[in-house]
């Protein structure tokens, strides 16, 4: 949802730096509720950066519509100043799709491999990772693969502590 602790303007930010660095005019779809007042600063940012045509902003979505989104996806990028535990990269990564997350040390233990990692202060290091897994075929294997064994241990972490949460 909308939040300045979301930090959507980053993400702005790095579409531009990719599109000048790269040449590659990439979409970014926004979904969620969330605070009005900063909702309000992200449309006013969109537009001063032009980017109208290629930032979506669907609100709040249906929990049927999240796999869709995250199996058409290039990448989920959620570089959050807060966390450092959040679900949608874990249900990103196990849907298939590369994850791009703030670099933390939480978020770090959290996707171990499974993720690409950005400097907050650097809007490029997000144009540099964007291109990478757009561009190198290895790379986003290598996320695929990661996440999904990523996901394979949490599942049966969570089956393991169902069994030990029941047998009490």
């Amino acid at each position: 949802f909308f939040s300045s602790a979301k930090n959507h303007l980053y993400i702005l930010e790095g579409l531009l730096t990719l599109q000048h660095r790269h040449g590659i005019r990439l979409d970014a779809v926004f979904c969620g509720g969330g605070d009005p007042p900063d909702e309000a600063i992200v449309r006013r940012q969109i537009r001063a950066l032009g980017l109208e045509d290629r930032v979506h902003l669907l609100g709040l979505v249906p929990d049927e519509h999240v796999p869709p989104l995250y199996e058409m996806a290039e990448c989920l990028v959620m570089p959050s100043y807060t966390g450092p535990t959040n679900l949608p990269p874990i249900e990103a990564a196990w849907l298939g799709c590369p994850v791009i997350v703030s670099d933390m040390p939480g978020c770090r233990e959290q996707m171990g491999d499974a993720a690409l990692y950005c400097d907050l202060a650097d809007p490029g290091d997000l144009a540099f990772h964007l291109h990478a897994i757009l561009t190198d075929n290895e790379m986003g294997t290598r996320l695929k693969r990661a996440g999904r064994l990523l996901a394979d241990r949490l599942g049966s972490l969570d089956r393991k502590s169902t069994r030990l949460n029941s047998s009490h």
